[in-house]
């Protein structure tokens, strides 16, 4: 029997059930975030990267570095999630309290190369 098992059974002998959405890792319950807090966390960042994006075209203008300034934007948006996430969370998360962490290590946040991975299967699975 696993140990994630058998912590589960104790903390079901010793307490009342776990609600959904919880886990036991180390002798501590933790929570996930709902669905509706991720969606909000994620309509923050898209917020935030839009406006970033208008301000700059508008500053840009007809300027023969628009094109420049519009790729070096992109690639910034690129890496904005995976960055953020591994180290203190994105602005949305932030506001809406979601830390991204290493599910055997919660309590410290997840690695970069995790991160990428997690960022990639999410937006492989957003095309499915």
């Amino acid at each position: 029997m696993n140990t994630l098992q058998t912590q589960f059974e104790q903390h079901e002998k010793e307490h009342e059930p776990l609600t959904p959405g919880t886990f036991i890792l180390h002798g501590r319950v933790y929570g996930c975030p709902s669905l509706a807090r991720r969606y909000k966390a994620l309509a923050i960042d898209i917020a935030l990267i839009v406006t970033a994006m208008i301000i700059a075209m508008l500053a840009a203008g007809e300027s023969a570095n628009r094109p420049t300034i519009l790729i070096g934007l992109a690639v910034a948006w690129t890496f904005y999630e995976p960055i953020f996430s591994a180290y203190g969370g994105t602005l949305g998360q932030r506001l809406m309290r979601i830390r991204v962490r290493d599910y055997n290590r919660p309590f410290q946040p997840a690695r970069l190369w995790q991160v990428y991975i997690r960022v990639w299967t999410k937006g492989l699975l957003g095309w499915l």
